[in-house]
């Protein structure tokens, strides 16, 4: 054990040592086709057996199933996408790009014909139709639908906040109106009450019925935990703290303020974003954690009850203090640890943390385990569910692979494709493409020469990492058409501190015979109008489509556009902001290549070896 996880675990020992006894609640992950395993019901008086979200390739294409304790499928891959099973037996799945609720055989309970189907309790699902909401229950049968826009995931006992024409009110779980749709602003039921926007600098607070228990001229009202409510005072601007008779428990003098934890909660004191000082109170405003740290959260509850906090230094070197290395401190204020964890997630099972190159998991018992790479390891069934640098593992308690993806498949033609990784630092991850089994060496030595150069050779890719201000995650798909391997290289660029990062996306189209990489011109006859013949049709598509989200009608189609070859058809695309908005992603148009026959050249190298000639 490392010393400074050595010096963790004595930290930590007692924070996870009574935690048995406790209901674990899996949280959610960063990434939802790949959450972590859920308790598969077996039905009253019998034994549960858990089962597992897990993946395997197929032609380059993910395929998700769920495998047993044992890393051994039980339901066969076959899904898009696949989350956790709840305690209903129940795992939402996507087959044909429809989410569907599917029980612990893989058989098809409800098949959704809307489109974003989520869990909102045990046993209750919500999914969006065109205008309306449905509630569906754990046998697939829908039992009520509601006119409305949203409704939160989240449900508070049989209460709901949804929206319709962009106001806001309660549902109950028979879809029935709890609270009509009037106010403004609302948030969700804490302890039977909730804060709602009556008007402009105007709130109340009501009960589950809908009465106005109390009424506030303030700019803000949201809960405040442990039966407190948090304002935004309108001649300050600063946050603070009432009862909830609307009393002022704590004036307002916080620029960040959090809802109380356990008597504790995080606020913020500073005359700008670079002056900004984070602290912890209590109840009375005292302060627990002087302000002095650029940064502090809220982890959980330790053994005793008492709450356990992430804090970070200010930085000088323009990184956000969210993204510095942090310590950990206990209710007291104490300072139980370095400053020198990232990724910190504290459940009532264990802890798991990661520091420069690795990530660690202590369990109840003290048990570390330390795998190499970035992510978090959280204690689920039966097993630690390791989200590693992206890739998603299960390893029994003692730090055993139970199951990981395979990292090579094989492409038809029996080309095999092996996934290699690459990192610089905790900030730059690649996974890149690497060729076996062609049957002229030197062209595949060539091809991967190439695939090196055109994912590892990026500058986001070789800077320092004492320079990097950015997360940068560059992963590849592959297919082969004909004789053309079409390799998609897709970046997510994040620079710190920004609102949401950047993706990019390439196509590269390389012969598998000869290792030439081809572009768009080399499909067409020498001298062929093939971008203004583009033009035209993506111009037609677009005005066929005018709720298609492009805002420019008639884009200008370069020589050189971004495009990828299929078998029957060009895809040709633009990069977010080009045409569209950012929400609206890569806007692709499909085109045949029957609408372009008189101008492509059925002669040339690249359309002869699309078609395997």
């Amino acid at each position: 054990m490392q010393p400074w996880f050595g010096k963790l675990a004595a930290a930590l020992a007692l924070l996870v040592a009574t935690a048995f006894d406790v209901q674990y609640e899996v949280p959610a992950t960063t990434e939802p086709d790949a959450r972590p395993a859920a308790e598969a019901s077996a039905g009253d008086g019998q034994q549960r057996e858990w089962l597992y979200p897990a993946y395997q390739f197929e032609n380059g294409e993910k395929r998700w199933g769920y495998v047993d304790d044992n890393g051994s499928f039980v339901i066969a891959p076959q899904f898009e996408r696949a989350s956790a099973f709840g305690a209903d037996g129940l795992a939402i799945v996507q087959v044909g790009g429809r989410d569907a609720l599917v029980d612990a055989t893989g058989s098809v309970v409800y098949q959704s014909t809307g489109f974003g189907l989520s869990a909102v309790s045990d046993g209750l699902y919500v999914e969006y139709t065109d205008g309306a909401i449905q509630l569906i229950d754990r046998s697939g049968k829908v039992t009520a639908t509601v006119d409305g826009d949203w409704v939160e995931t989240q449900w508070t006992g049989d209460r709901a906040l949804f929206s319709r024409d962009g106001l806001y009110g309660y549902l109950r779980t028979d879809g029935s109106v709890a609270v009509a749709p009037t106010f403004a602003y609302a948030a969700s039921f804490e302890d039977g009450k909730a804060a709602v926007k009556l008007a402009e600098g105007h709130w109340a607070v009501i009960d589950t019925a809908g009465n106005r228990l109390l009424e506030l001229d303030v700019d803000r009202l949201q809960p405040g935990g442990d039966g407190m409510l948090l304002y935004h005072d309108r001649n300050s601007g600063l946050w603070g703290y009432r009862s909830l008779t609307g009393d002022v428990s704590i004036p307002p003098r916080f620029n960040y303020a959090m809802p109380f934890n356990d008597g504790l909660a995080v606020v913020a004191i500073g005359e700008d974003y670079l002056s900004t000082r984070y602290g912890v109170i209590d109840r009375s405003g005292n302060w627990v954690i002087e302000p002095q740290f650029g940064y502090i959260a809220y982890l959980g509850d330790d053994y005793r009850g008492e709450g356990l906090f992430t804090v970070a230094r200010p930085t000088a070197d323009g990184v956000p203090p969210v993204f510095a290395p942090c310590a950990l401190f206990n209710a007291q204020g104490d300072q139980l640890t370095d400053f020198q964890y990232y990724d910190v997630v504290v459940t009532p099972e264990g802890v798991s943390a990661s520091d420069e190159t690795s990530t660690h998991f202590l369990d109840a018992t003290g048990r570390h385990i330390e795998v190499n790479g970035i992510g978090t390891m959280r204690r689920v069934g039966n097993l630690i569910a390791a989200e590693i640098d992206g890739a998603l593992s299960y390893l029994t308690p003692d730090g055993q692979v139970v199951w990981q993806p395979a990292t090579s498949w094989t492409l038809p033609g029996g080309v095999q494709v092996t996934s290699r990784k690459y990192r610089n630092g905790r900030d730059v991850l690649v996974y890149y493409p690497e060729l076996n089994g062609l049957p002229a060496a030197g062209v595949q030595e060539q091809i991967n020469r190439r695939l090196e150069e055109l994912f590892l050779r990026d500058d986001l890719v070789t800077q320092q990492p004492a320079d990097v201000r950015e997360t940068v995650e560059i992963r590849f798909a592959v297919q082969r058409v004909g004789d053309v391997m079409v390799v998609e290289r897709s970046a997510y660029v994040f620079p710190l501190g920004a609102a949401h990062g950047m993706p990019y996306e390439d196509y590269y189209h390389i012969d598998l015979k000869t290792g030439a990489e081809y572009r768009l011109s080399d499909l067409f006859k020498p001298g062929a109008p093939y971008a203004q013949r583009l033009r035209d049709i993506v111009r037609q598509q677009i005005a066929a489509n005018p709720d298609g989200g492009v805002y420019e009608p008639d884009p200008e189609v370069k020589p050189d556009q971004p495009f990828a070859a299929g078998a029957d058809a060009l895809q040709i695309y633009w990069a977010p902001y080009e045409i569209a908005p950012y929400a609206a992603g890569f806007p692709t148009f499909t085109i045949p290549y029957a609408d372009l026959q008189p101008l492509i050249d059925t002669e040339g190298a690249f359309w002869k070896a699309l078609q395997g000639m």
